[in-house]
Formats: structure tokens, C-alpha cells, sequence
């Protein structure tokens, strides 16, 4: 993004809010859960390198209430409330998998302990509805906005489940998975935009175009980063060529070519996915071929492109046309443009 990218005038915008929140209303947990935000290290020291995520989302909410109303701050406690929600679910997710990095640093629960990171959690969960309630508008509006945080914890927590339950099943199909990803992925990302929506506009049309432009979002986003976990560039993802294979993974690619294979070569498929540990490079060889052998790689492509066209074509539906909406479509497209 340039200079003038949303991300500057919004990210201090929504960390001061979030700092504020935390100090005023928690001030307990208000350290552990700042390291977690990116503003602290481990010794509760302010640190000028941040090791924080993009605020994507609340990004997000602002800009689509600027674009419809002139103005972000009607959508700011809402914008908060998200991205609230999406950290306590990373927390408790890093707990649930037992992973010891995030964003290049060692989780909550890893330096803390399990309990204190439940705790810190469930702590930003409790404020994110509070900061709904803050809201500026009329009692039946935030009731709406309450219920639709609600609606989509709900869709959090099911994709977990889901998340958790398919890791030791080799039966999973790729239907199962799109229904995981809606709500690991796809739910916050849709509520983000529904919000932002809801906080500017008495439209349905209006709102509805907004919410669904975030849930296609959201799916052509989860589908690109399964992409990228086989094919991806290192040099551009971060990642170690292959990570998704090497670490067994069952994302959609694997899925998908399991759900075609029959007779040995789905079983030859599936042993290697039975034996214990990361997978060898040979067998990652091997299952790089079965996914060629179906073109299991143009498929998801296709996949993406068809959520990705469908998330700018609600966007497009809103019948916004001003440089704010102009903002929305260019950081939309840096999103999903990561395959490219």
C-alpha cells in the first residue's frame, strides 16, 4: 500500500483504542495481552519493532463506513469489537495447537502458561461486546451489531471444532473443509465488512453487498493460502517450500485431490499421510505428482479466482463510487493478488 494507505491513518487509530480498552477495563491482563498485540516484550518494555498483525479487519469496518458515511468513527467501537474477537481466537487457538510462535515471537501460553493465556483470551472476548455497547446509535442497531458478533463467535468456534476434529481423520472431504474455513476464516472477515456496513448505512441492499464482498473475501483468501502452502514462493511467503505438505497438513488441495484418486494411487496417498512425522522429501515428491496427476493445482486456482470475482463483484453492488471505495477495491486486490 502507498503512503497514503489506509493502514496509517487507521492502525494508531485502532491501537490506542485497543490500549485504552485493555487499560481502562482490564488493566490486569492489559500486559500480557499488549505482548500479544505487538506494543511489549516479554519484560512488559514498550518495543519500536512491532510484531503485531495488519488490522486487516477493523481496517476494514473504518473504511467501509468512510466510504458510505463520510466518516470511520461511527464504526470504531465495532471496528474494535472485531478485532478483539480475532485475537482472543488466535490465543486460544495457539493454545488448542499447541503452537510456540506467533508473528515470530513465543505465544501467550508458551511464556505464561495455559491458564493465563484462557484467561487473557476470554478477557478480549468479554470486551469486544462491551465495546458494541459503546456504540453511537440507536438501541436497535447495536442489538443488531451485538447479535452479529454473536452469530459469528458462534461460526469461530464451529470452525475450530472442525479444525481440531479433522486433524487426526484421513476422510475428510472437501466439502467438510469449506465448511471449516467459513468459520475459521471466512466468518470474521464478513462480519468485519457486514459491520462497517451496518454502522453507516439503513440500506439492506447497501449492507448485504458489503457483508457478502467480506465473506468472499474471506474464502478466496483461506483458498489462496492453501495455495501457497504447496506452491508458494518462499521468497515471497515467508514460508519453507512445501510447509503445508512437510507438515501434513490436510488443507484443500490434499482434500480435493483425495476426494479423485481411487485404488492405489488414493492409497499410496493416504499411507503416507498415516505415517507418523513430517513428511520425507521423497514422499513429498510423491504426493506433488498425485496432485499434478489431477491438476489439482488449476483447480484451486480456479476456486480462488471465482471468489475473488464474486467478493469485487458485491463490492461493486454497493453502488459506492468515491476514493474511499477506491481503497476498499486496491486493498481487496493486494489481498487476494498474493498468488500472482
Amino acid at each position: 500500500m502507498s503512503a497514503e494507505s489506509p493502514f496509517d491513518r487507521y492502525v494508531a487509530v485502532i491501537d490506542q483504542h485497543l490500549e485504552d480498552t485493555l487499560r481502562q477495563r482490564a488493566p490486569y491482563t492489559a500486559d500480557m495481552a499488549g505482548y500479544f498485540f505487538g506494543w511489549l516484550d516479554q519484560e512488559f518494555r514498550p518495543v519500536s519493532d512491532l510484531k503485531r498483525g495488519k488490522r486487516v479487519r477493523p481496517v476494514l469496518t473504518l473504511l467501509i463506513c468512510e466510504a458510505i458515511s463520510g466518516s470511520y468513527q461511527p464504526a470504531l467501537p465495532l471496528a474494535i469489537a472485531v478485532e478483539l474477537i480475532h485475537n482472543y481466537s488466535l490465543i486460544h487457538d495457539d493454545i488448542a495447537d499447541r503452537d510456540e510462535e506467533r508473528r515470530g515471537r513465543p505465544t501467550v501460553w508458551k511464556i505464561w502458561g495455559d491458564g493465563l493465556a484462557i484467561n487473557t483470551g476470554s478477557v478480549l472476548y468479554t470486551l469486544a461486546y462491551q465495546s458494541v455497547t459503546r456504540m453511537d446509535a440507536p438501541p436497535e442497531k447495536r442489538l443488531q451489531a451485538h447479535d452479529i458478533l454473536e452469530q459469528t463467535s458462534i461460526r469461530l468456534s464451529e470452525g475450530q471444532h472442525w479444525d481440531l476434529t479433522y486433524e487426526n481423520r484421513l476422510d475428510v472431504t472437501q466439502e467438510m473443509y469449506l465448511r471449516m474455513i467459513d468459520g475459521k476464516t471466512a466468518a470474521l472477515i464478513e462480519c468485519a465488512t457486514w459491520l462497517g456496513a451496518l454502522a453507516a448505512s439503513e440500506d439492506p441492499r447497501v449492507i448485504d453487498s458489503y457483508r457478502q464482498f467480506g465473506y468472499h473475501l474471506g474464502l478466496a483468501f483461506q483458498i489462496q493460502d492453501d495455495y501457497l502452502g504447496i506452491w508458494g514462493d518462499p521468497a515471497r511467503t515467508g514460508k519453507p517450500a512445501h510447509s503445508d505438505l512437510r507438515n501434513k497438513k490436510k488443507s484443500l488441495p490434499v482434500t480435493y485431490t483425495l476426494s479423485r484418486l481411487e485404488g492405489d494411487r488414493r492409497e499410496a496417498v493416504l499411507s503416507i499421510y498415516r505415517a507418523p512425522g513430517d513428511m520425507t522429501a521423497t514422499e513429498i515428491t510423491q504426493i506433488l505428482a498425485a496432485l499434478e496427476a489431477i491438476d489439482t493445482a488449476e483447480y484451486i486456482d480456479q476456486l480462488a479466482a471465482h471468489h475473488t470475482a464474486e467478493a469485487l463483484r458485491y463490492l461493486d453492488a454497493a453502488g459506492i463510487e468515491n476514493p474511499i471505495q477506491a481503497q476498499i477495491r486496491a486493498l481487496a486486490t493486494s489481498l487476494l493478488g498474493r498468488m500472482f
